[in-house]
């Protein structure tokens, strides 16, 4: 090596990138890789296997084209195959659909349908995270088991819970379940794998020839790429919008606070205008009371002073000239005695 020149190791990729497994496992040049794979994942015999075109029929001009990971024909089954890197939402859905279409397109043949193919779909997924089951199987069937059709069958396998058994050292579950533990296995580990069984050497080689092609490091380095980038898009434009729907949220926070706050302003205000009202009102009738039981007592006070005079024989024009009243109102009060 020249100066501090870098050596960067090449990413080893294996069977569980989609692209490497259809190279290997569904090539067309050797198609004995797919027969064996599936029959030994299905634990059958397949004498005849067709592989057939992975682009499914559409019956819209809007609708999304589809194209399966593998689909092929036996004898008496048509066999779906998805391989799912990671497990996202929508994964089982997509997959779901992909096999009705296959079920709809190729189940009636002319005027009559098919009533003696077997139709099978297989996931092979990753990131089921579930530690029950190493593979499940999916009918239509009700509560009591009783089958709805007989040539409708899904069988899930859980990648991640079957490859533990390679760690764990568990050699009856490996020898179970060894071309799906292969297919995640890295060069060191299929060496070792594939000492004693000729296909799992075949796919290691072939993979290992695979990994040391330039075109094929530069195609998965670019698809890589364009993962992380859209990614990384679809992780920024979800934080956009999460913050742009907080910024938003709190200004229809504002708008509705400043309307419940003049609602409850108004409230407040009636209760303390009220309250304020009531004090102020008892004041003032205090006040006027006061001033009005003042006015009567003084008139009160007159009367009396002009009875007395009047008693002692005063008439009311002296009485007016003494007390310095209004002979009228002396007059009056004089008047009101008499009555």
């Amino acid at each position: 090596m020249k100066g501090s020149e870098l050596i960067i190791e090449k990413k080893f990729y294996t069977g569980r990138y989609d692209i490497v497994f259809k190279s290997i496992i569904c090539d067309e040049d050797s198609p004995h890789m797919l027969k064996i794979f599936l029959s030994s994942i299905l634990n059958i015999e397949i004498e005849e296997i067709i592989k057939l075109d992975n682009e499914l029929s559409i019956d819209g001009i809007k609708e999304k084209r589809m194209v399966v990971d593998v689909l092929v024909k036996t004898k008496e089954k048509y066999i779906h195959v998805e391989l799912n890197n990671t497990l996202k939402e929508y994964t089982k859905i997509r997959n779901f659909c992909y096999f009705t279409n296959i079920y709809n397109h190729k189940i009636k043949k002319g005027e009559t349908y098919n009533i003696n193919d077997e139709f099978i779909h297989i996931d092979l997924s990753y990131g089921i995270n579930d530690n029950e089951c190493d593979i499940r199987n999916y009918y239509v069937m009700d509560e009591r088991h009783n089958m709805y059709v007989n040539n409708f069958k899904i069988i899930e396998f859980n990648m991640d819970k079957i490859s533990k058994y390679w760690y764990s050292k568990d050699k009856e579950k490996i020898e179970e379940f060894k071309y799906l533990i292969m297919l995640d296995l890295n060069k060191i580990e299929l060496s070792t794998l594939s000492k004693d069984d000729d296909f799992v050497k075949e796919y290691e080689d072939k993979l290992v020839e695979l990994n040391e092609r330039e075109t094929f490091q530069s195609y998965m380095t670019i698809e890589e790429d364009q993962k992380v980038n859209y990614n990384t898009e679809i992780m920024l434009a979800r934080n956009k919008g999460i913050e742009e729907g907080k910024l938003e949220g709190i200004e229809i926070g504002k708008l509705e606070g400043i309307e419940v706050g003049k609602l409850e302003g108004i409230e407040i205000g009636k209760l303390e205008g009220i309250a304020e009202g009531k004090l102020e009102g008892i004041a003032e009738g205090k006040l006027e009371g006061i001033a009005e039981g003042k006015l009567k007592g003084i008139e009160e006070g007159q009367k009396n002073s002009i009875i007395s005079l009047y008693n002692k024989k005063y008439n009311a024009e002296q009485i007016s000239n003494l007390l310095d009243y209004d002979l009228d109102f002396v007059e009056k009060v004089i008047k009101e005695k008499l009555n």
